[in-house]
């Protein structure tokens, strides 16, 4: 029986399996991660994948090792190994597809190509042997006692002394209430009865499971619905990939922000305030202030702006239909714009609007607070203590633990903030941890991008 189960097996569960036994707070054999995909990151990559992202919007230091300096240092490595120098580097914003000379990093903060944070996430994932720390299941119900958990998953029952709630809201994408009739049977709540295969639904989220870029390139009117980092990437890789028109259907103008969320929250000086507050409907106010959905960073803006092939329309939906076919299944769609008499016909509607905001894993949840007479603030979220214990023997980081961790939780930085509270109580250092295990493990060095 492995003394702690990590549920979820993307960034968080993956880093902080590699976390915990890098820095000796538990051995190798402790721990278990489940996980209902076959390898780790695996929906990372295939999310960041269909948006056509080129680089990411974190600072190179958030990455998948505790060094904040080790994605530079494997950038600096493949660069002067002849079998990879200069291999897979991504165009940089606004470079044409296949230009050998785009950056491996862009500024501000030294921000990295997704082809290089990948590589150097399968680097970590292969010489630390994460893979073998994997359980192929996902998780149904949990009962929490006092000398440990059991947990029941899709594939039989397993119990242990701990369990980390890992999960984001990846798998949740958001559907406004006008997509839903016309989306794919298995995508999400209120989709209507009998409709069309997710391969051939008119209306699909990038973010499905079964999401084909190629459709998009390959639909005679595309649109994409959306106003953030995520849309205009989608907007533009399908106008570049295709050559055709693009409309790109947003509720307001378009808004910049070099991050989701405020930067100085990572650091004492914002969250010491946050921290400070007692009650957990006040911070709970303090990450919706703190956070900026629907943004992109300038660079991803200028790109957009300058691909002639997107027309931008500021509208918000006021509905769809199908026009006059029976079978809305390669037909056409009619978009009504809210206070426009003019619509949008479009043979693939592509939505780019984010997860839902209710919790992961809401009803396990739920049901835990209920059994356990468990704290849980705005929403039913988990209040759990400094080391991100809400039940003695249940953790939680990512979504699950912002009320601790802060308006940053759920980012890549999210988990290295996780790792500092969680290492300690594994290691059963309750003084914190020594400066320089603090440092690899947390430090974004953000000053010292600063400059660069």
């Amino acid at each position: 029986m492995p003394k702690v189960l990590i549920a979820g097996g993307g960034v968080h569960g993956t880093f902080l399996s590699h976390a915990l036994t890098r820095t000796g707070a538990l051995d190798t054999d402790d721990i278990t991660v489940l996980d209902p995909h076959p390898e780790p990151l695996e929906v990372w990559r295939r999310q960041t994948r269909a948006t056509g992202m080129r680089y990411l919007r974190s600072p190179s230091s958030h990455n998948l090792d505790l060094d904040f300096r080790a994605l530079r240092e494997f950038a600096r490595r493949r660069e002067t190994d002849p079998a990879t120098a200069g291999a897979g580097a991504t165009p940089a914003a606004g470079a044409a597809a296949g230009d050998e000379a785009a950056p491996l990093f862009i500024p501000p903060y030294a921000r990295p190509t997704l082809e290089l944070f990948n590589a150097h996430a399968a680097e970590v994932i292969a010489e630390a042997a994460l893979t073998a720390r994997r359980r192929r299941a996902r998780l149904l119900d949990v009962e929490a006692r006092t000398d440990g958990v059991r947990v029941r998953t899709d594939d039989g029952e397993e119990g242990a002394d701990f369990l980390i709630l890992a999960v984001g809201r990846t798998e949740m994408p958001f559907r406004p209430a006008w997509a839903r009739g016309l989306s794919a049977g298995g995508g999400g709540a209120g989709a209507r009865p009998g409709s069309v295969p997710g391969s051939e639904a008119p209306v699909v989220h990038v973010f499905d499971p079964d999401f084909d870029p190629g459709r998009l390139e390959q639909a005679a009117a595309p649109v994409v619905v959306g106003g953030g980092v995520t849309a205009a990437q989608v907007a533009c890789h399908a106008a570049r990939r295709s050559g055709r028109g693009v409309v790109l259907l947003t509720r307001g103008p378009l808004r910049v922000g070099q991050f989701d969320s405020e930067p100085c929250f990572i650091g004492p000086r914002c969250l010491a305030d946050f921290l400070a507050e007692p009650t957990p409907a006040a911070r709970r106010k303090y990450i919706g202030k703190a956070r900026y959905p629907g943004t992109m960073p300038w660079d991803v803006e200028q790109t957009l702006l300058a691909e002639k092939r997107v027309a931008i329309l500021e509208h918000e939906v006021a509905g769809i239909e199908p026009t006059g076919v029976a079978d809305t299944a390669g037909g056409r769609l009619r978009i009504h714009l809210r206070g426009e008499v003019q619509s949008v016909e479009s043979d693939l509607v592509v939505l780019a609007t984010g997860f839902e905001r209710r919790l992961p894993l809401s009803g396990i949840i739920a049901d835990l607070a209920r059994r356990n007479g468990l704290s849980t603030g705005p929403c039913g979220s988990p209040v759990p203590d400094r080391y991100l214990r809400w039940h003695p023997r249940v953790l939680v980081t990512g979504t699950l633990g912002e009320l601790e961790i802060g308006p940053a939780a759920p980012n890549i930085i999210g988990a290295h903030l996780a790792a500092r509270r969680l290492v300690p109580f594994f290691r059963g250092d309750h003084g914190g941890l020594p400066a320089d295990d603090a440092r690899d493990i947390a430090w974004t060095a953000l000053t010292h991008y600063l400059g660069n």
